[in-house]
């Protein structure tokens, strides 16, 4: 009754209403107790999918403005939310929506570097200064490109263990621009005439 009011609500358009039941799926399953099942937790899996959704598009909303020091607090903050949103769909443990965490988690970390990368630079800065200040925002960056790289690759092996959906496919679109040298490699095809033989 309560997925079928959040869809009534999803449909109709009223996200706040829709919220209210979402969140009353997960409350249902945390105090299921014994009689949690395999559908409570896929239910309250993407209910807490749709907060990691919100969560993440505020995140991504918020840009790295000067001061950097204070604007780049913001961003972590937000992300804290992102990563914590995302660890409580993994804990349902529902392929589905542990693909789609995966490749979220990866993407906001990328998202970040990307954010470090593309930050306003101070203004005055001789050409010296500028390429010192862009080396230590690389510096800053590349921790959350590595972090990046190995979500997308843990969820990519999840296709090793026949779990091949649309996030693992994401995943591995990600490591091949991420790592075209290891990810993007194109097959070479031989033709061999067999007549010669």
């Amino acid at each position: 009754a309560r997925f079928t009011l959040s869809e009534y609500y999803r449909e109709s358009g009223e996200d706040s209403k829709r919220r209210f039941w979402l969140n009353k799926l997960i409350e249902a399953d945390a105090q299921a107790g014994s009689e949690r099942s395999a559908r409570s937790r896929y239910l309250a899996a993407m209910a807490a999918s749709v907060f990691a959704d919100d969560v993440f598009y505020v995140f991504k909303r918020i840009q790295l403005t000067l001061p950097l020091k204070d604007s780049i607090q913001k961003k972590r903050d937000a992300m804290q939310a992102v990563i914590q949103a995302n660890q409580k769909i993994i804990e349902y443990k529902v392929a589905e929506f542990t693909t789609k965490a995966g490749y979220r988690l990866a993407d906001a970390y990328a998202s970040l570097a990307q954010a470090l990368y593309d930050s306003e630079r101070p203004e005055g800065l001789d050409a010296l200064a500028l390429e010192q200040y862009d080396i230590l925002l690389e510096e800053q960056a590349y921790p959350f490109e590595e972090q990046a790289i190995a979500i997308h690759e843990s969820n990519a092996q999840r296709s090793w263990q026949g779990l091949y959906d649309e996030w693992v496919a994401q995943s591995f679109a990600a490591l091949a621009r991420l790592m075209p040298a290891q990810y993007n490699k194109q097959e070479q095809r031989t033709e061999i005439d067999y007549a010669e033989f």
